[in-house]
């Protein structure tokens, strides 16, 4: 009788082991996962941070961009302004 007992308590100890050895498997590649999604995340987080600082320039050259044709505007109706200035002027002499 005590021969089956220590059979079955093999038995159960084998089992308890094969178990462990899965879990640690697991979470061993748990692990792995963990440290390929922490590199995903630090990529992810350059690339937002190039993000920001290429749209940050971008922002601004439009902005000088923006200006500048304003300009244009403001020089191109000013010259119309004095031209008709001067023809009317003219027009009344």
């Amino acid at each position: 009788m005590s021969y089956d007992r220590l059979e079955e308590a093999k038995k159960q100890v084998d089992e308890v082991r094969g178990v462990m050895k899965k879990n640690v498997e697991l979470v061993i590649d748990r692990g792995d996962h963990i440290d390929v999604l922490a590199t995903k995340a630090e990529d992810l987080e350059l690339g937002a941070a190039r993000f920001k600082d290429q749209s940050t320039d971008l922002k601004r050259k439009e902005c000088c961009r923006h200006v500048r044709n304003v300009a244009y505007i403001v020089f191109l109706l000013v010259i119309f302004a004095l031209i008709i200035g001067v023809i009317y002027l003219s027009a009344k002499n």
